[in-house]
């Protein structure tokens, strides 16, 4: 049985370097150092059929083994010309490698039964149908693979729609029984902050209202200060990769640079700084899990659980609560 919340370190190509593996000849992101050392020590984590298929993470079935979970990510997010709330370079960029959905599905089928996998829909093709449609199309793809959890994540139904029509969800929710998991992608959850907890918060309603314990997973981001607030509004699977792009320090994220500059000191030397910087991430998370849980046996009575930054998170739920009737 898996305990919730979960908050999953993801591990994806996208925004990171690639270059030549010495050892083999062949291109792998510098993201596949990081899985490679710390893969062993995770619990649950999540990876990119993108990059698994492309080779980008070098040997990324080496660390499945002994998971709880291993979230599978259908390769939308390296896919999309977009990058998410975490990423410091905003642009749009076409991907330098092509991915679609029968690929994904050779990934899918090359994953050992045995294994505790999450598997997404292929969302990327999902954005602009309608959300009977996209239930329909994820039904036909997870079914597949009965042995595996599915997380069916929902995408805006109009075309050229930033963001989540919750009413339409709403509506079909009955119809999403079968998926273990409801995903939402934090960019298309809503405008603002406040926005994207009105959606969740409105989801969760929404399914305790109809018996359903089917949690919602916030794709993207893992902020420290965020992230508790998701939760609260009713969110409790998360996933992202600014625990590489960052340094958690004081529950907030820092610039890499000015995290190396405060806890190691300008002159560390950089291979291992990064290595020590993406340890005591790790470590965050872990304690930030801790958190939630305590803030939920003690009866959500006290946000202080929350750290440093307590009384904004608080301050958040309050606003949230003004937007949504309990």
């Amino acid at each position: 049985m898996v305990r919730l919340p979960k908050l999953v370190p993801a591990f994806s190509s996208k925004g990171f370097f690639t270059d030549v593996d010495p050892k083999t000849g062949k291109r792998v992101s510098e993201v596949a150092n990081a899985l490679d050392a710390h893969g062993p020590t995770l619990t649950t984590l999540l990876v990119s059929s993108f990059d698994m298929f492309h080779g980008l993470l070098r040997d990324p079935g080496a660390h499945f083994r002994g998971k709880e979970l291993v979230f599978v990510d259908s390769g939308g997010y390296e896919l999309s010309e977009d990058f998410d709330g975490t990423e410091p370079r905003q642009y749009a960029g076409k991907p330098a490698l092509e991915f679609n959905q029968d690929q994904y599905d050779a990934v899918l089928r090359a994953l050992p039964r045995d294994l505790p996998f999450v598997i997404a829909n292929f969302d990327f093709a999902s954005r602009g149908l309608e959300v009977e449609s996209q239930i329909r199309s994820a039904r036909a793809l997870l079914a597949q693979y009965p042995s595996f959890l599915s997380d069916f994540i929902v995408k805006p139904s109009a075309r050229r729609a930033a963001y989540l029509d919750v009413e339409e969800i709403v509506f079909h929710l009955n119809d999403m029984r079968s998926f273990q998991i409801l995903g939402i992608t934090e960019r298309e959850a809503g405008k603002t902050l406040l926005d994207r907890l009105v959606t969740i918060a409105r989801l969760r309603q929404a399914l305790d209202e109809r018996g359903m314990t089917t949690p919602i997973h916030v794709w993207g981001g893992l902020d420290p200060l965020i992230t508790p607030m998701y939760f609260c509004a009713g969110a409790e699977v998360f996933d992202g990769i600014s625990w590489m792009r960052y340094g958690y320090h004081d529950d907030v994220a820092l610039p890499r640079d000015a995290y190396t500059a405060l806890v190691f000191g300008i002159q560390a030397q950089k291979t291992r700084s990064i290595h020590l910087r993406l340890a005591n991430n790790l470590d965050y998370l872990e304690k930030a899990e801790m958190r939630m849980k305590e803030f939920v046996q003690d009866g959500c009575a006290s946000f202080s659980v929350f750290g440093a930054h307590c009384t904004a998170i608080e301050a958040g739920y309050r606003a949230l609560l003004s937007r949504v009737a309990r």
